[in-house]
């Protein structure tokens, strides 16, 4: 755990983001948090409503590909995982950016999937038509396809619907 007194003050910028419903609202809100080399993620309080709308909501920090530079005399409680910053921190690219994986954010895309059969004609566990209502839900085109919530739906609500999957176009083959 960092000491107070020799705090390591660059950190990797996570965003976290968590969306809250009830009956009469939808609100969305944002919280930036500093990861440390050891794993530990510590979220930053009181950022500046201007810092937060400029950096956050604007969307210019994507979670992962900044460093935080945290100012001098950054205080640090451990026991509840906060960060109270003294000023504006400092965003810098990281030395590893666009060396991760890259997963399609916004689009449409297909997704295929596949049933195996093993040798002798022995049967896996689901049908066909089980896997693609584990998949696509009541979009699958199967009679009596219903899983509310499968990857397809979650995608598209993670996502704000930015992001659809469509059912590729049936493959058969036999090796």
């Amino acid at each position: 755990t960092p000491d107070e007194n020799e705090f390591n003050r660059h950190c990797k910028a996570v965003v976290s983001e968590m969306q809250y419903e009830d009956e009469y609202s939808t609100a969305r809100h944002q919280d930036l948090n500093c990861e440390f080399p050891n794993g530990q993620i510590y979220t930053v309080e009181d950022i500046s409503p201007l810092w937060a709308q400029s950096n956050l909501e604007s969307e210019e920090i994507i979670s992962g590909d900044l460093d935080l530079i945290l100012p001098a005399n950054t205080i640090v409680d451990h026991a509840r995982g906060k960060i109270k910053l003294n000023g504006p921190p400092e965003l810098r690219n990281r030395p590893d950016k666009g060396k991760r994986r890259k997963l399609a954010q916004v689009g449409d895309r297909t997704v295929l999937v596949v049933r195996v059969q093993a040798p002798e004609n022995i049967q896996t566990s689901n049908t066909m038509a089980e896997l693609a209502d584990s998949v696509f839900g009541a979009d699958s085109g199967f009679p009596r396809a219903n899983d509310p919530v499968n990857l397809r739906s979650q995608y598209k609500e993670c996502s704000y619907e930015k992001l659809r999957f469509g059912v590729a176009a049936d493959r058969v083959r036999v090796a």
